[in-house]
């Protein structure tokens, strides 16, 4: 009896003392898996070490003599791969090896499935950083706990810093926030706590999308953000998917200056610009990410943190990765370390009530009753294992690093703690009140630019007056918006200064040209006469090249942007021009043709062989009375015009945007102008119709010099040129502006000159010939004489019949 009462004495003393060691285990990514192919890679540094610090947590609890100092902490790691699956099987595994408590899983996702289970299996399931609003319910977690607190928290921060901004600047565009998130629980729930946060604050939420977690084209989504209008974004996603969404929102345009971006804990760390095959940092991502702004529960904080930090630094990284010098313990390495501590004191207080075998539900109700200070502050749980922690604001800095900017916590809100830095590299808060960018033409700089605020340079339209700044759009585009003509310049081809320059210069050879014709045609027709000059009207041949010097001048009137005045010069200048000159060759050649006519007509009647008839009315006389009498109704028609139909200019739309161009206004506007413009157009044709006509009665009555065939060829030359470059000019004015300028300009300078040229240039030519042989008009001299039976060789005779002018 005494033998078996020792044996029992020594069983209860066996097992009345804490055991030598007792199992903890951990479940994190010591890889990960590729959504697409199913293939495992290594983890980058920032994950991998989050085992680090659970590795250091069991290292100082096993070196404590305060915490389980009679007990080693037997550490069971199991490798999650970055799945649920993954994180399922290392729970069974570690049921089956009979661990009581077990730190993990990281992600949202896979502790929804393994807190579940663990309290099934009675395992008490401590995760560093899932951060999923819906596992605060206790009743279906019943022996979940975490190192933060949930998304809901995260929530509250990122309001409380948007309504910051909102306060600091008063822009409405703070308020209308856009939220892209990935459509797993971390995502979802996370974004519908901002939304509806937000609302009862009055921040609304005016595009919300979501995509497949690893998806690799979100273009979908992320244009429904840039199309909203938002200025504000919001991401709920991990740093894998946050690469895919942010090159796309760059693609879209919404990346910059005067965009701003917030990241939930899941993107707001280094790890969201390294590429996870290859761990290499992204400099692209790091460039785009610049003045991203990140909520993260709070870092490291008074004396133990910078006791672990300068132990951190001092380790091996080939033995503990993602420390060594130069590095910080990332956030959830820390909280790792604290969960491990949090766990090891929930034994500690088992094993001081004797208890020294407990279940997950015993170290469940015992962790929410400790506290105890640790490395990013006070450890406290909520009754439903929630953690009561503050936040922090990150900001992304140029310098390539997340600087904390704001504290948070439940009671005192934000405080700022350093300077904030946005994407422009300043520390102004950008002008989210800024309009859609757009593209301006400087007239006065000679230069484009972008306004990308939409309101910084104020756009005029290029009416009359002189103007600076006009749409982007204006340049280049065949219509002179600016005075100084600098949006059709050099820099533009086809360019309207180059073809001012060439043709202008061109244009004043002709009239150069031309204008030392009148002293000839005065010279050699009234003072020393010559039969090329006078026989073919002296008088004529100066209203001809009166007649084509204005022809010539009046292409200047359309150089530069039109103007009201420019607008007239075109009509009278022009105007005279041409119909001057029709009705200078209609008189001349009606004036022949009543000479003729009178004559032949006078021989049938008496049968006599007189050779011809005089006239009372001087040849130049009579011709001039015919001009007179001809220009009486174009001047009219003109006058008519421009009471009625002014000629002006005012803005018109063409290709959407609007012009200043010549056009009628006065009482009647554009439509009456047209038809005052094709009378003038058919009475001139009328008149070269004429002239062709009366060319034909008398093509067989001999003249002097063939004058008759010069004015024939040249009345049909304009013909044929008015028919040709009228209709394409009015088709090619709606297509190409510049081309319809070319033609019309090359038009009336190929009117005048060909018909300048068809008469001036036999008699300068004919003039050089006769070796300047006098004929004073008197006798007949020692020029040319008429064929045979081509009517008496009496000067005055000729003159008043076929040799004539008119």
């Amino acid at each position: 009896m005494k033998p078996l009462f020792l044996l029992f004495i020594l069983f209860g003393l066996v097992y009345s003392q804490p055991p030598a060691s007792f199992g903890i285990g951990g479940i994190f990514e010591r890889s990960l898996t590729d959504t697409d192919t199913g293939e495992l890679y290594r983890p980058p540094d920032d994950i991998l070490a989050t085992e680090t610090g659970f590795r250091l947590a069991i290292e100082d609890i096993n070196s404590s003599t305060d915490l389980l100092p009679s007990t080693q902490l037997t550490p069971v790691v199991f490798d999650s791969e970055g799945t649920v699956a993954g994180a399922l099987a290392g729970l069974v595994a570690a049921d089956e090896l009979g661990v009581q408590v077990v730190v993990g899983p990281s992600f949202s996702d896979q502790s929804l499935i393994s807190a579940v289970a663990s309290g099934i299996y009675d395992i008490l399931l401590a995760s560093p950083s899932s951060s999923s609003a819906s596992l605060s319910d206790d009743s279906l977690y019943p022996l979940f706990i975490r190192g933060v607190a949930p998304d809901t928290f995260q929530a509250n921060v990122i309001v409380d810093l948007v309504d910051e901004y909102y306060n600091r600047t008063k822009v409405p565009n703070w308020r209308e926030i856009g939220i892209i998130c990935t459509a797993d629980d971390y995502g979802v729930s996370g974004s519908r706590n901002v939304i509806s946060l937000g609302e009862s604050r009055g921040i609304f939420t005016i595009a919300f999308q979501q995509f497949l977690v690893g998806a690799e084209d979100v273009e979908v989504e992320v244009r429904e953000l840039a199309t909203s209008g938002a200025r504000v974004f919001i991401s709920y996603m991990l740093g894998s998917d946050y690469q895919t969404m942010i090159r796309e929102a760059d693609n879209q345009d919404i990346i910059g200056d005067f965009y701003v971006w917030i990241c939930s804990d899941g993107c707001a760390t280094p790890d969201s610009f390294e590429d996870y095959e290859t761990g290499r940092v992204e400099e692209g991502y790091m460039e785009l990410s610049l003045g991203l702004q990140g909520v993260l529960p709070q870092g490291g904080v008074g004396d133990l943190y910078d006791d672990f930090l300068e132990r951190w630094k001092s380790l091996d990284p080939n033995e503990y990765i993602g420390a060594g010098p130069g590095t910080e313990p990332p956030l959830f390495a820390l909280i790792a370390y604290e969960m491990a501590v949090a766990s090891a004191n929930a034994i500690h207080l088992e094993f001081l009530r004797g208890n020294f075998n407990p279940n997950g539900t015993e170290l469940y109700r015992t962790a929410l009753s400790i506290t105890f200070p640790t490395l990013t502050g006070d450890f406290i749980l909520e009754s439903n294992g929630d953690r009561d922690s503050a936040y922090e604001v990150v900001n992304f800095y140029p310098n390539g690093e997340f600087v904390k900017i704001f504290s948070w916590d439940d009671e005192d809100g934000l405080s700022q703690v350093a300077p904030i830095a946005w994407h422009d590299g300043t520390t102004n808060i950008p002008d989210l009140g800024v309009l859609p960018e757009f593209d301006y033409w400087s007239c006065d700089d000679k230069e484009s630019g972008t306004d990308v605020t939409g309101k910084t340079i104020n756009l005029e339209k290029p009416d009359g007056d002189d103007i600076n700044f006009i749409d982007g759009d204006y340049e280049c585009d065949q219509y002179i918006d600016c005075q100084n003509m600098s949006d059709e310049g050099y820099q533009c081809t086809p360019s309207f200064t180059v073809a001012f320059v060439v043709v202008g210069i061109l244009t004043g050879i002709l009239i150069l040209g031309t204008i030392w014709l009148l002293p000839l045609v005065c010279v050699f027709g009234f003072c020393v006469r010559r039969h090329r000059f006078f026989l073919s009207g002296s008088l004529f041949l100066i209203i001809l090249v009166l007649t084509c010097i204005l022809g010539f001048i009046s292409t200047y009137a359309w150089y530069g942007k039109p103007h009201t005045v420019a607008c007239n010069f075109q009509l009278w200048l022009f105007g005279i021009a041409s119909t001057f000159l029709a009705c200078a060759l209609f008189a001349k050649q009606f004036r022949f043709w009543r000479a003729t006519a009178a004559t032949n007509f006078y021989r049938k009647i008496t049968k006599s062989d007189e050779k011809g008839v005089s006239t009372p009315i001087p040849a130049e006389i009579e011709f001039f009375i015919y001009f007179l009498i001809l220009v009486c109704f174009p001047l009219l028609i003109m006058l008519l015009w421009t009471i009625i139909a002014t000629p002006t200019a005012e803005l018109e739309e063409h290709d959407d945007l609007d012009h200043y161009l010549c056009t009628s206004g006065g009482f009647t506007g554009e439509p009456v102008g047209l038809v005052f413009f094709f009378i003038l157009v058919g009475y001139c044709g009328v008149l070269l119709f004429g002239s062709l006509f009366i060319s034909f009665l008398v093509r067989h009555v001999p003249q002097p010099f063939m004058d008759k065939r010069l004015v024939f060829l040249s009345v049909f030359n304009l013909t044929f040129a008015s028919a040709v470059v009228i209709p394409v000019y009015f088709v090619l004015i709606g297509i190409s502006p510049f081309a319809a300028w070319i033609v019309r300009t090359f038009g009336i300078l190929y009117g005048f000159g060909s018909t300048l040229a068809v008469h001036m240039v036999p008699k300068c030519v004919g003039l050089l010939l006769d070796k300047f042989q006098p004929n004073a008009g008197d006798g007949p001299g020692k020029g040319p004489t008429m064929r045979g039976g081509a009517g008496s060789a009496d000067p005055n005779l000729s003159m008043s019949q076929s040799a004539s002018v008119g």
